[in-house]
């Protein structure tokens, strides 16, 4: 499997960039999605290098039985990266 564009992304207009300001990929001119739609769109695109990061950080804590303490961090960690795809606050 080939990498990815290391994160973190973020939504500037209707463009995903890397950390760098760099563009990772672009709405265009998509006529066909707007509005809401397009931003939650581009906020999962842009979630995810973090999404990825926690889902394999968790996978590896589950796989280890490493304890309450890191699996509290793995749940921290999903927390974060789903807030950030979703728009929605923090739990």
């Amino acid at each position: 499997m080939s990498k990815h564009t290391p994160g973190p992304w973020s939504v500037d207009y209707r463009t995903v960039k890397n950390a760098k300001g760099e563009s990772i990929c672009s709405a265009g001119n998509n006529r066909k999605v707007w509005g809401d739609e397009l931003d939650a769109s581009l906020r999962l695109i842009a979630a995810s290098p973090a999404l990825l990061e926690a889902a394999e950080y968790a996978r590896d804590i589950l796989d280890r039985g490493r304890g309450k303490q890191a699996t509290l961090r793995a749940i921290e960690r999903l927390d974060a990266a789903i807030a950030a795809a979703t728009g929605e606050p923090k739990p």
